[in-house]
Parts: C-alpha cells; structure tokens; sequence
C-alpha cells in the first residue's frame, strides 16, 4: 500500500481508485499475479493483494506500469490518477517553457518555503513571469490531485489571499521520487506538448510483437525527455536572469531542487537522480 498511500496522500478517494487502476491495467499479467502471491486459503482483500504486491520482486517494477497504463499500453490520462507534472495547460505554443515547467515550480517554492499564503504563492509565481491564467491553473491542478494541503477547500474559488499553502505528502513523493524515476518519465512524455525532434511516437513503442524494438525506443523517448526538459530549464533559467534580473542562485533556493547542500535546475536533479539508478 505504500506507493498508493503516498501518490494518494491517504485521500480515501484517489486510494481506491488508484488500487482499482492497478488491479484492471493492462499491463497486469493477473494469472501470473494469482500464482505469485494468491493464495485460496486465506481469501486476501484487494488491499491485501496490493500491499503483497508492492513487497514483492514483481510488483515495484511495474508499479508505475500498472498505475497508468489502465485501458492502453501508453498513458491512458482519462483513467489514471497520477499527474503529469510537465505539462499544466496542454499549450502548442512555441517555447512554452512555463507549461512544461509551472507545475513543478509551485511544488518546488512549497517544498522549499513549508507553509506560505496563497496571496505569497501567487506574487512569488507573477514574479518569475507566470500570467494569473497559469498560476490559477497549477494550484487546481494540486488541489484535484491532493499535492498540495489546505486549511480548508479542495477548489480555487474556496481559497483565499490569506488561506495557507503547503506541500502535502503525495507532493513531496511526486518531487522526490516520481519525477526521478524513468517509468514515470516514460509515460508522461507521451502527454507533453514538445519539440517534434524529441518525440517519440507511440506507435514505434509499442508495436505488438517486437518487442526488442519496443524496449529500445522506449529509452529513446525517456532520454529524450530529459534533453527536452534540460532545453526548456535553460530558456527558463535565460528568462528569469536576463529579463527578469533574478539572481541565479535566488531563483533556483525557490524554485528547484537540491543535491549535495545546493540548489540546481530540475533537469539536472532529475538527471543526477536517474543516472544514480543505473
């Protein structure tokens, strides 16, 4: 139940439909499940089943798998309750390097500042360029997806300038964990708006009966996707130094992640993290 309860933040809502997802995804080999940790005897719960599942050699694997791959093999974003956190307003427009990266950066402040007014959120994000339309946009999208805790009120129009603001406990996994790990990266580029030289498209990934090829390409669209975020970290990085006249070091003690005691852009958090898994 770990990784449910903490991409859920023990909403009792998103908890069950999560657990449901991974038992009716497609990626379930469910006879080969029922062989590995079922047994008639003792006529286990779902939430038993899971938290088997979660201990075993087989499950931490795919989990990511299970959680957001449901009716397709590819990110079935109708279905699954897991975030992509790179792509906040589907924009197409050229550079958009705020839709890429205006969710992380709300979660970013929030992990690195505890607690802050919804009033100190929102100057913080018009202060590194972000329009009222976007902001407004990421702080819902937390909210549907409990990342982000409140004194009261799941919906933006249940806040107000002096309602607080703080990172819940399935945001801090989403920054920690999931946006370092290359099965989440794997789907959700397949739902980020990019440049055409860094997409990978599905059906080159999951092309039934080649699956050597498959695996292959599947690599291809995660090591793409970080290029690409490294790509629009720096023209983000650009516009809040040279237009914005923030101070690198200022922008980044806000905005990002650290590693080794410093903060640095996300792309390389993301990178250095990934490359530490082999």
């Amino acid at each position: 139940m770990e990784f449910v309860e903490r991409v859920s933040a023990d909403n009792l809502k998103l908890v069950t439909r999560n657990t449901y997802n991974i038992f009716h995804s497609c990626k379930l080999n469910l006879p080969e499940l029922v062989q590995f940790i079922y047994t008639p005897e003792d006529n286990p719960s779902y939430y038993e089943l899971l938290k088997r599942l979660e201990s075993s050699s087989f499950g931490p694997p795919l989990i990511y798998d299970l959680s957001m791959a449901i009716h397709f093999p590819f990110f079935d974003t109708e279905a699954s309750c897991i975030p992509n956190l790179f792509n906040l307003s589907n924009s197409t427009a050229i550079n958009d390097f705020r839709n890429t990266y205006g969710l992380p950066r709300l979660l970013c402040y929030l992990y690195n500042n505890e607690e802050i007014s919804f009033a100190d959120m929102f100057s913080a994000l018009t202060a590194i360029g972000y329009s009222d339309e976007y902001i407004k946009k990421a702080i819902q999208i937390s909210l549907d997806y409990c990342l982000i805790n409140t004194e009261f009120g799941v919906k933006l129009d249940d806040l107000n300038n002096d309602t607080m603001l703080s990172l819940s406990s399935s945001g801090i996994f989403m920054l920690e964990s999931s946006i370092c790990d290359k099965r989440y990266l794997s789907y959700v580029c397949e739902d980020t708006p990019m440049d055409n030289e860094y997409v990978v498209e599905i059906k080159e990934k999951y092309t039934p009966g080649s699956s050597a090829s498959n695996i292959q390409n599947r690599k291809k669209a995660e090591d793409n996707f970080v290029k690409f975020l490294v790509k629009e970290d720096n023209r983000e990085l650009s516009d809040v130094i040279n237009k914005r006249k923030w101070d690198r070091h200022s922008f980044l003690r806000d905005f990002s992640m650290f590693l080794d005691g410093q903060p640095v852009p996300i792309s390389k958090y993301i990178s250095r993290r990934i490359s530490e898994q082999g």
